[in-house]
């Protein structure tokens, strides 16, 4: 929360925000949950920065928590939860996903949940805990369908931990079927609306970005919780795999395994495997204290060096107009991302409020993201502009129901040779910038504005549809 208020929200959470105010069983690229989230608190909370960036803050506490719960019932004392609850707190993966609400800050924190009732399992043998179990991994798919690989994770660990008499119960049955039943609303809207995920995941499968690339996929999982707290996960996951006071959590380390090298043949992104690290930590937690004799305060304090080291560069810390921005940014590029909305959203009303009167009136403002789209949304009232249209993702399905047919539209992120198809007098007028001059995904996007339309909107919506 200390560092809510700096820069500014994030692409993402435009969108989700307006997803929350069309409250449905499912949008095309993610489940219902997040979006749920951005309901509650924009109600709870408000539709500030502060308050939305509340709600992040709780879960990433309560992973905190879990974490240290996770190195509890892998046998650790009170130092191991401790230096598991630390680690967690100050890793930059888990920082970046603290700060801002997305679906993979709900996504964490279901697998850590799911992984604690899992080592439970594993330690007292109560095959009951498969009810409880599915409840999570149900929450967990209405969140993001990538719970599908911890559950994946989990029985093939199992297997190969050649521990699978506990899948051999009607409870593992029972908790299927539940996961089942929470998740069925969500399998129902893809049938409504003819799989939309299932194209949108077809059309990642053509991105190919610095988190999916697969050269540097494994070189990833030492950026993703800091290069100085691999000395503590990766001798937990090899103390999980050989230690013999670690058998009977064995499953553990061979469910992460599988996650790992699952998710990299499918080409998905490396940091979905990140979900299944608390549990690594909490195992180096436990292995640290057993075979290390140094004061904790020693420990903790390498802790909050590798934070503090990390931090700059997983979360603002200064403000955006700093010489560091720049730097912090071009380092992770989902920071870049929280930069220049609103001068975006002040560029799109300028241009709207210069246009003759007569056509104020009708004008119609078509956003080539969801981002831009939200981003106008989110200021639309302040600014005094129309509601937004957009062709990308869910606000394709939300429709075109706001444009003017035969009015002025101010377009934003396509090209003229785009908009030709569609009007007979295109006009670039803008570009969008930034306050900084940071080039990132939106730095440039060219802002036209349109007269002359050409066939009404039920004929050029279908072919605006963009999922990716």
């Amino acid at each position: 929360m200390a560092t809510a208020g700096i820069w500014g929200l994030h692409r993402d959470e435009f969108y989700y925000l307006a997803g929350g105010r069309r409250l449905d069983w499912g949008y095309v690229d993610h489940p219902p949950i997040t979006p749920l989230l951005y309901r509650i608190a924009e109600t709870l909370f408000g539709a500030s920065q502060i308050g939305l960036r509340t709600m992040p803050a709780l879960l990433s506490g309560a992973l905190v928590v879990v974490s240290a719960l996770i190195a509890r019932e892998l046998r650790g004392d009170r130092r191991a939860q401790i230096i598991a609850a630390v680690g967690v707190a100050v890793s930059p993966f888990f920082l970046g996903t603290a700060h801002f609400l997305s679906t993979v800050s709900v996504d964490i924190l279901m697998w850590s949940v799911g992984l604690l009732l899992f080592a439970r399992l594993l330690r007292t043998r109560d095959v009951r805990l498969w009810a409880a179990i599915g409840v999570v991994a149900g929450v967990g798919l209405m969140n993001k369908d990538t719970m599908l690989f911890w559950g994946v994770g989990v029985v093939a660990g199992l297997l190969l931990a050649r521990d699978s008499d506990v899948l051999r119960t009607r409870w593992f049955l029972f908790g299927l079927v539940i996961a089942l039943v929470i998740f069925l609303p969500n399998i129902v809207w893809q049938v409504q609306h003819e799989w939309p995920t299932i194209e949108f995941l077809r059309s990642l499968q053509s991105h190919n970005d610095s988190i999916s690339n697969p050269w540097l996929y494994f070189p990833y999982q030492l950026v993703l919780l800091g290069p100085l707290l691999a000395v503590i996960w990766i001798p937990g996951a090899w103390w999980l795999l050989r230690a013999d006071d670690a058998r009977p959590f064995r499953a553990l380390a061979y469910g992460y395994l599988v996650v790992l090298v699952l998710i990299f043949v499918l080409r998905g992104k490396a940091y979905y495997v990140g979900s299944w690290y608390p549990v690594l930590f909490a195992a180096g937690s436990v292995r640290l204290t057993r075979v290390g004799h140094r004061p904790l305060r020693v420990y903790i304090g390498y802790l909050l060096l590798s934070g503090l080291t990390a931090a700059p560069f997983a979360v603002p810390v200064v403000p955006s107009t700093s010489s560091f921005a720049k730097t912090a940014a071009g380092a992770d590029d989902e920071l870049g991302e929280m930069i220049g909305w609103d001068t975006m959203a002040q560029q799109v009303a300028d241009i709207a409020h210069a246009l003759p009167s007569n056509e104020q009136a009708n004008v119609t403002i078509l956003a080539s993201s969801y981002s831009e789209a939200g981003a106008i949304e989110y200021w639309r009232h302040d600014l005094q502009l129309p509601q937004p249209i957009s062709g990308h993702n869910s606000y394709w399905i939300w429709g075109y129901d706001p444009a003017h047919e035969n009015g002025t539209t101010i377009a934003i992120g396509y090209s003229s040779t785009e908009l030709a198809r569609y009007f007979t007098d295109v006009r670039q007028v803008g570009a969008v910038s930034n306050a900084i001059d940071l080039h990132n995904k939106e730095y440039g996007a060219a802002i036209f504005v349109c007269r002359g339309q050409r066939m009404p909107w039920a004929r050029i919506w279908p072919s605006l549809k963009h999922y990716s």
